[in-house]
């Protein structure tokens, strides 16, 4: 497991946006890219594709 210092992945986020909704969504995007799974937020709904 990749142990990460404190306060990095927020930096990281910081990259994206100041904006929290925008960090959540970069947040759940990068996540769900290293469990091996594709999401999707449309229409309300938050889509999960499996690969």
């Amino acid at each position: 497991m990749l142990w990460l210092r404190k306060g990095e992945g927020l930096l990281r986020r910081l990259d994206v946006s100041r904006d929290p909704v925008a960090m959540l969504a970069a947040a759940l995007q990068e996540a769900a890219g290293n469990a091996g799974i594709e999401l999707a937020v449309e229409g309300g709904g938050i889509f999960v594709t499996l690969y």
